[in-house]
């Protein structure tokens, strides 16, 4: 436990904050992984993937090496990070869904 001369809350913030920033970016890159299925360019979407798993698993990796605290407010973290994308996408889904709807209502 390489962590164990911080304090329990500098463990924490430093798992939820990596943690965060490791989901924030590990959602992004889903989403273009997405964008390249649908487009066609599987190879290259299964890249992304790979590399957005592998880039997550080193993450994590560090972060217990760290500590069982900063790996779980790590996890934290992610979940806050996949909280945030998912409302997200909701906003977004729900603003082209009220677009198509009013599009279709101005049609004769």
């Amino acid at each position: 436990m390489i962590a164990s001369h911080l304090t329990l809350s500098v463990q924490l913030v430093i798992g939820g904050v990596a943690g965060w920033l490791a989901g924030v970016l590990h959602f992004a890159t889903l989403r273009q992984t997405v964008r390249l299925f649908a487009a066609g360019a599987a190879a290259r979407a299964l890249l992304l993937q790979a590399g957005r798993l592998a880039l997550l698993a080193l993450i994590f990796f560090a972060l217990a090496r760290l500590g069982a605290w900063v790996l779980l407010s790590g996890a934290a973290g992610l979940l806050l990070a996949r909280r945030g994308a998912l409302r997200r996408n909701a906003r977004e889904a729900t603003q082209t869904v009220v677009r198509g709807a009013s599009q279709k209502g101005a049609q004769p």
